[in-house]
């Protein structure tokens, strides 16, 4: 081969090699693009999660608002629902110590006329 064969031949090289340099900036290009895409999108979805986020954390405060109202509510009418029985029981218990009292009492009568008839059957 010639001096100038090895210079056809560099002259092919150089222009491969910057042909595929062009290549791989432009390669390099769209892949920079593609991300800052993908960036943007990213911001925009993060961005609209925050606000979906918010949104629920507003709807769930006023839930458990009108929860704590329904519980408040239960509470008090199982209160005046276990005040009432309450009453009832001690209500029921005097009444049924005043029936066991009279019980008692004739019993005790009983007893006194038992040992009376005893004592005349003897």
């Amino acid at each position: 081969m010639t001096e100038g064969d090895y210079e056809k031949i560099g002259e092919i090289i150089k222009t491969h090699i910057g042909v595929m340099a062009e290549d791989f900036q432009h390669r390099l290009g769209t892949v920079a693009d593609g991300i800052l895409n993908l960036d943007e999108k990213l911001d925009r979805n993060t961005a609209e999660l925050k606000g979906e986020i918010e949104q629920s954390r507003a709807e769930y405060r006023g839930l458990f608002a009108s929860l704590d109202e329904k519980i408040d509510g239960v509470e008090g009418r199982l209160e005046t629902k276990i005040d009432g029985v309450a009453s009832d029981l001690k209500e029921t218990r005097e009444y049924l110590t005043g029936e066991i009292r009279t019980v008692g009492e004739k019993v005790d009568g009983h007893e006194v006329r038992i040992q009376r008839l005893e004592r005349k059957a003897a």
